[in-house]
């Protein structure tokens, strides 16, 4: 149902009395009966004036059809999302500590997206050409595979960098930029000399943080997969494929798709943390949730940020804090802060005004 400036909209229920043979206006939009014409006049107006909101979306400045259309949108864009992947979303979400819903948002989609789970419909590479399997198993990776994994990617880096320095000193032969130089170093006034740059330590913890928060790496899992469809003709075998070699089908789980789904089952705790509605957590039963059920390995560990600003709803202390200033503030803007203010309300009636009363 669309919101009206925000706020649950309430339809207006027909009149008890109304009887059959009784004359009505009926509005199409929302399916509501008035029997005076300026009510029915007034419904129309408002249902075309752009002040409604998508409740899935959130989209606001919308007329009332737009709200419905773009929840009907939202509706059909969380039907395509498989149900063996809704669950582990949220067993994601419940692991998160985040006072931003983007950062929620972004710590599920990011891992949900290079992982598959066991049941999931996906596409993996069989006799060299893209097929349509079923995930069966996923491997968990050895300590040698991921660290051969990482002196990879340490090496590929160390490449890319030294790409990008030749190109930086190929497009300007005449300015020298040294990012840092160690002591034993010396550079003549005449010479150029090209230095590495050196990571700071903000960006060697923050490094650090990704890969303790993506370890093992993603890509050093392997998944076993069946044919949906046996290959031959005759019988469905399985296959052993790597990350590069397995995908989803085109738009199945996409960030905005992830971020629509989190948005109808996470609220703002008053502890300032996103959490998981606990209709959606009973319905889904992810309290005798473990994460071996959904995947291999350790839990992610995800960063925790705390909300920044709390809605006062969410926090009474700070409500009646409000209340107590701006009393405070009240008394003493009236008072001139101390106790020779004036007093409130109207001055006591003279007797002659009470007299020129009493003969009116």
């Amino acid at each position: 149902m669309p919101l009206l400036h925000k706020r649950p909209f309430a339809k207006i229920a027909p009149p008890t009395n109304l009887q059959p043979s009784d004359k009505v206006f009926y509005c199409e939009m929302t399916g509501e009966v008035f029997t005076q014409y300026e009510e029915f006049w007034e419904r129309l107006v408002l249902c075309n004036s752009m002040v409604w909101c998508c409740e899935l979306t959130g989209r606001p400045n919308l007329t009332y059809l737009e709200a419905l259309e773009s929840e009907s949108r939202a509706r059909r864009c969380l039907a395509n999302i498989p149900q063996l992947v809704r669950r582990p979303m949220l067993y994601l979400a419940s692991l998160t500590r985040r006072g931003r819903f983007i950062d929620l948002n972004e710590d599920v989609f990011t891992f949900v997206r290079d992982r598959y789970f066991v049941g999931e419909d996906v596409e993996a590479i069989v006799h060299n050409h893209w097929y349509d399997c079923k995930v069966t198993k996923v491997i968990l990776p050895t300590e040698e595979e991921i660290e051969k994994y990482l002196k990879y990617i340490e090496e590929s880096d160390e490449e890319m960098e030294e790409e990008e320095d030749a190109k930086k000193v190929k497009g300007d032969d005449d300015v020298q930029v040294i990012n840092e130089v160690t002591k034993t170093e010396k550079v003549e006034e005449d010479e150029v000399k090209v230095i590495k740059e050196v990571k700071t330590k903000e960006k060697k913890e923050e490094q650090e943080k990704k890969e303790e928060e993506n370890y093992p790496p993603f890509a050093t899992f392997k998944y076993e997969v069946i044919e949906l469809e046996a290959w031959d003709y005759k019988e469905k075998k399985t296959h052993i494929v790597g990350w590069e070699q397995i995908r989803r089908n085109k738009g199945v789980v996409t960030r905005e798709k992830c971020k629509l789904f989190l948005k109808q089952c996470v609220q703002l705790s008053p502890s300032g943390f996103w959490v998981i509605k606990e209709k959606t957590a009973s319905y889904h039963n992810l309290a005798d949730m473990k994460f071996a059920d959904i995947f291999p390995g350790p839990p992610p560990k995800f960063r925790e940020t705390r909300a920044k600003k709390m809605p006062l709803s969410l926090n009474p202390d700070r409500v009646a804090e409000r209340r107590r200033e701006r009393k405070e503030a009240r008394e003493k803007s009236e008072g001139g802060g101390g106790g020779d203010g004036k007093r409130r309300g109207r001055p006591p009636l003279t007797d002659e005004q009470k007299e020129a009363k009493k003969k009116m």
